[in-house]
């Protein structure tokens, strides 16, 4: 009863404002929002892509004024939902090769947004006044390059290679790109972040870096606990947690976090969350109960093979996750070093909403879903299915009432 109530939607980012964090369901394509004085959770509105495949069509939200910026990963356009319309209107995104656009960082800059586009390799300039794109940049990337993980320090824009040791800087202002050879790291990188002195930076290795820019000085951190290493999340082979590697197939962090004194380092397919302290680089790590991968038999992950998704971080001190393991959000308090697991409720109407979304698409219950069976639980098929026996609105709607008080109790 305690997971199934504390399972929630997984997304790719919350976006925290006036106590409501506003988000984009990345299975299903909806955009939802959350009361997180009540921990109430509202369906707002299905955005009306006409891709069939929904999973991580629009992933990543920006509320600018009254309207919420819903970024593509997979999907073609960017879609804006006009709060005070309760409506959708869609940019149009030039994908002349048709690549996934994947945008994974925006910022908003006096009346813009800059957003990184991971396929195009471009920096988008959108207007928030006028809804559509002004410009693309170019970051004169090398054609075999990759780019990843960005930040925003000042007004420059700096973005990690997934290929070789290099930094691209974009100029906000002068609009034009400076690329850095990072020394002494041997491979890509995977995430980066900045402390308000130094960048930090990790990649495919057992090791992560302390930027200097302006000296162009690097200082290696490898002193990781000895039971640090990573699961394998290969389709049906047996998990075996190596900790003896120190170069791996993938990024060792999915992304990094400067909160409070320490550098937050959240795994990718690795074990454990790691915190660095910025002055002395001492090399902790956060343990939390029951997100250990059972060793021995295969991880079961339908679409996201992955230990955390990084939802958010409020106050520069509470860090949100997404624990794929246990489906739920789990807050981290950078300050004192204490995890707490979330439960938040679904309302009325968004367990209605929700149904009826399942019965337009044909959806089927899925038995590995908790979201699923939660949604069931609530009552939402015992309501629609008594109507449609006849048995009359009221009699549904005692026994809806029933069940959802056994969510809203658990």
């Amino acid at each position: 009863m305690g997971k199934r109530c504390s399972s929630f939607f997984w997304s790719d980012n919350w976006y925290i404002e006036s106590g409501k964090a506003w988000f984009v369901d990345g299975e299903r394509n909806v955009l939802f929002c959350l009361n997180l004085e009540k921990k109430e959770c509202e369906y707002i509105k299905e955005i009306p892509d006409p891709n069939k495949d929904t999973f991580r069509l629009n992933p990543k939200c920006m509320k600018c004024n009254n309207d919420i910026f819903c970024m593509p990963d997979m999907g073609s356009c960017i879609w804006v939902y006009h709060i005070e319309k309760s409506q959708f209107t869609s940019i149009a995104v030039d994908n002349p090769n048709g690549v996934r656009l994947s945008i994974r960082d925006f910022w908003k800059c006096n009346n813009k947004i800059f957003a990184i586009s991971v396929g195009l390799k471009q920096i988008i300039e959108i207007s928030i006044e006028e809804k559509r794109i002004e410009n693309y940049y170019d970051l004169d990337t090398a054609e075999n390059d990759s780019i990843g993980a960005g930040i925003k320090v000042g007004n420059c824009l700096y973005i990690v290679s997934m290929v070789s040791n290099k930094i691209y800087q974009f100029d906000l202002i002068t609009k034009k790109t400076e690329v850095f050879t990072v020394p002494n790291v041997d491979g890509a990188f995977g995430s980066i972040c900045f402390d308000g002195d130094k960048f930090w930076l990790s990649g495919y290795r057992r090791e992560v870096y302390a930027w200097n820019r302006e000296k162009n000085e690097v200082k290696v951190i490898d002193q990781f606990p000895e039971q640090f290493g990573i699961y394998n999340f290969k389709d049906k082979e047996v998990n075996k947690l190596d900790c003896k590697a120190s170069v791996y197939d993938v990024p060792v962090f999915i992304q990094s976090v400067a909160a409070e004194t320490h550098v937050w380092f959240i795994p990718f397919q690795t074990n454990k969350i790691l915190y660095i302290d910025k002055n002395t680089y001492e090399v902790r790590a956060f343990e939390m109960e029951t997100e250990d991968e059972e060793e021995g038999i295969p991880i079961d992950r339908e679409f996201l093979k992955a230990k955390y998704i990084l939802e958010y971080v409020d106050e520069k001190r509470y860090i949100g996750l997404f624990s794929l393991k246990n489906n739920c959000i789990v807050e981290i308090d950078a300050g004192v070093k204490k995890e707490t697991r979330k439960k938040y409720l679904l309302s009325k109407s968004c367990l209605m909403k929700m149904m009826q979304l399942y019965e337009k698409r044909g959806h089927i219950m899925q038995e590995k879903s908790d979201m699923d069976e939660r949604i069931y639980c609530a009552g939402i098929v015992n309501w629609i299915e008594y109507i449609r026996m006849g048995m009359g609105e009221k009699t549904g709607m005692k026994i809806y009432e029933k069940i959802a008080m056994e969510e809203k109790n658990c």
